[in-house]
């Protein structure tokens, strides 16, 4: 007898109001049809363009930070970036991997990762 995994359809993620233990695509084996974007790994205190772009989007989102409000000329992650990522997150059920933060799921939770970014960006371009 053959069993046959079904892949999830990722087609909506990241979708408002799923849980962080909700399948991922980095679980699946083909990443769930996902492609990532071309962000930078960022943490606290990181200056890059990449944080004016997330920053709009994620207020575009409902979830507004200094980037947003123009009072981040030097597209540094402050506190009200990463507050705004963490609300984003637990909103839309979110994770990164933690294959890079030796399994901690906390220390992977400090950076916003290549899924977190591409999971705002294909939340905020519906």
């Amino acid at each position: 007898m053959s069993t046959t995994t079904k892949t999830p359809d990722f087609s909506t993620w990241p979708k408002k109001g799923s849980r962080a233990s909700a399948d991922q695509p980095f679980e699946a084996d083909d990443n769930g049809g996902v492609e990532l974007t071309a962000h930078p790994i960022l943490t606290s205190g990181s200056a890059d363009i990449a944080v004016s772009d997330l920053g709009k989007r994620l207020a575009a989102l409902g979830f507004e930070n200094s980037a947003s409000r123009g009072e981040n000329p030097f597209n540094i992650v402050d506190g009200s970036v990463m507050a705004a990522v963490r609300a984003f997150r637990k909103a839309y059920g979110v994770r990164e991997p933690t294959d890079g933060f030796e399994g901690d799921q906390e220390q992977a939770d400090r950076h916003i990762g290549p899924w977190t970014a591409t999971a705002i960006v294909r939340a905020s371009d519906r």
